[in-house]
């Protein structure tokens, strides 16, 4: 009889044992769940041990309060009618030594940095109810909500919103989550961090760049939309280099943000930055023929 060869944690069943490494691989943060001494739960009524070093998958009674680690040997096709899925005692990686190599900082705060930078919302959840630390920073100041607003992951902004997460949080760029989310073209985001009522629309970065700055360079109409909704944006403010909203979108070619713009009637559609460019010779400049004819008419 060949190896039980199923993924521990989903019950995956491939063709070939190298794909079962490759797709347990995927499971690495989930992993890290179930050894994390320092955020575990003191629930002693709670059978499900969050922080144990096993993994009980109760199937068809062949697994029942087996300990399975899904970094274990490699899967071999030799035939053992007595295995029943269980690996011996040397092949097993300690739950303990992945939890010190994934959970360094002892509060869940990198881990919960990395599942909200890549989306992972069960992991994200599970994290946020055991405690992990929720304004824990990179190595450039982003917390898990921004780096989740960057990335564009919803639901995981929904998650962090609804525990309290700090909605203007800066990283060393001086960018909130609504500025990444603005940035980024992240319109779903942008939604729900505007929802709050609790974000500056118009706070600016270290570039002196607001959302609308970002959104209007990037051509994300969409979020442009939702800025200007607010009545909250200047639609002329200046940034560092006193580039406005307009010119930055006619530098760039970006003729549906460049109507949305002009439609305002609250932009000078003449004003000159550091360089003494204005929105035109940007775009005369490099080469935007609709843009040009917009601004010229």
């Amino acid at each position: 009889m060949p190896p039980d060869r199923r993924c521990p944690i989903c019950n995956f069943s491939p063709a070939a044992a190298s794909e079962l490494h490759k797709h347990i691989a995927l499971h690495l943060e989930r992993i890290a769940l179930f050894s994390l001494p320092h955020v575990g739960r003191d629930d002693d009524d709670d059978d499900s041990d969050v922080g144990s070093q096993s993994v009980n998958l109760p199937d068809d009674g062949s697994r029942d309060n087996q300990s399975i680690n899904p970094f274990e040997g490699d899967f071999d096709d030799d035939d053992d009618d007595d295995d029943n899925g269980s690996r011996s005692e040397s092949s097993r990686v300690s739950g303990g030594a992945w939890g010190d190599l994934l959970m360094e900082d002892g509060d869940g705060g990198a881990q919960l940095l990395y599942a909200a930078k890549n989306g992972h919302e069960g992991v994200v959840q599970q994290l946020l109810e055991m405690g992990a630390a929720i304004e824990a920073e990179d190595d450039v100041g982003a917390t898990p909500l921004l780096l989740a607003a960057k990335n564009g992951h919803e639901a995981v902004v929904r998650q962090l919103l609804e525990k309290g997460a700090a909605v203007e949080a800066k990283d060393e760029y001086g960018q909130t989550p609504l500025s990444w989310a603005a940035e980024k073209g992240h319109e779903a985001v942008v939604k729900l961090l505007l929802a709050t009522g609790k974000v500056d629309v118009d706070m600016k970065d270290r570039r002196g760049r607001t959302p609308l700055s970002w959104a209007a360079k990037n051509g994300h109409e969409a979020v442009v939309k939702l800025l200007l909704a607010t009545g909250m944006v200047d639609v002329d403010t200046k940034d560092r280099n006193d580039q406005t909203p307009l010119s930055r979108a006619a530098g760039n070619g970006q003729e549906a943000v460049v109507k949305l713009l002009l439609a305002t009637g609250k932009v000078d559609v003449d004003m000159k930055d550091r360089t003494g460019r204005t929105p035109l010779s940007w775009a005369e400049e490099q080469g935007h023929d609709a843009v040009v004819k917009l601004l010229s008419s």
